[in-house]
């Protein structure tokens, strides 16, 4: 295994700071992180890095699709993963691609293993992204900030529960893998991270009309989590409907969203918006 330290400077590669870049450089953990991704036959990564964990994918898995932001990346990238001719390199912007038309191009109707050491920056905008599309994976498999992963598990009443929590914990059943400290990476960040893992739901109680619906619902919720639950609710006849939810749930009218799991508030959700058959 290359050096990272000396593949960067036998490239001439300067990490960049504002695309968040902290590279991984024990190998045990690389291992732990591939290791963790194997049962499907498609991988698609978000970030490659210096190309390390894309190079285990390639040994893991049928095909790997890699989306990299930095193109200046090439070389290394060239370099390591020559001879995977299983995996194939996208350079742009996760986030503003078109993640059903890459999937159905590159790996048809299968469901496919996401795969990344993900920017803490922009974390929540890659995991809405994730759930917005969840029908087109069975799991991601994903290092994050620890303060990250611990928002994602969070308990209805904690402090650190948010709409993030819900959406996440509605689509994905969440499973905490093991944390990395900074001094793993190439340079050190200031926090320690955190590899998790998303196993999308395939069954869910709401219909696939009602998503945009219900993470747009939730996020509102959550921006008034100290207000009561009912005071969402824009006329009184979505009020009257949210009380009855609460008296048939056994809730006093004094409850908060914060206070209700992800089920409860798809419940609600559906009792409120939805038409009862």
């Amino acid at each position: 295994m290359t050096d990272i330290k000396e593949l960067l400077e036998k490239h001439n590669i300067h990490l960049n700071k504002s695309l968040g870049q902290n590279f991984l450089k024990k190998r045990d953990i690389i291992e732990n992180i591939a290791n963790s991704c194997t049962g499907g036959k498609y991988a698609l990564e978000i970030g490659a890095g210096p190309g390390i964990l894309t190079r285990m994918l390639c040994e893991r898995f049928e095909r790997v699709v890699t989306v990299e932001i930095d193109r200046f990346l090439e070389p290394v990238l060239d370099d390591v993963l020559f001879g995977c001719t299983n995996h194939t390199m996208i350079y742009g912007n996760f986030l503003k691609t078109d993640i059903s038309e890459l999937v159905a191009s590159h790996f048809g109707n299968s469901l496919v293993t996401v795969v990344g050491n993900l920017p803490y920056n922009i974390t929540g905008q890659i995991i809405s992204k994730l759930i917005k599309n969840h029908t087109l994976f069975d799991k991601a498999v994903i290092m994050i900030q620890k303060e990250a992963a611990d928002k994602l598990m969070a308990s209805p009443s904690m402090r650190n529960y948010r709409a993030v929590s819900v959406l996440t914990q509605y689509f994905c059943d969440i499973e905490h893998l093991f944390d990395v400290t900074p001094d793993c990476f190439i340079p050190a960040p200031r926090v320690t991270s955190s590899v998790v893992m998303l196993s999308f739901k395939q069954q869910l109680s709401l219909c696939s009309s009602q998503y945009d619906g219900f993470c747009r619902f939730v996020n509102t919720v959550f921006s008034r989590r100290r207000k009561f639950l009912t005071s969402v609710f824009q006329n009184e006849e979505q009020k009257s409907k949210a009380k009855l939810f609460l008296l048939n749930s056994k809730l006093p009218e004094t409850t908060r969203g914060e206070q209700l799991d992800c089920k409860s508030l798809a419940s609600l959700y559906q009792f409120v918006f939805c038409e009862q058959k």
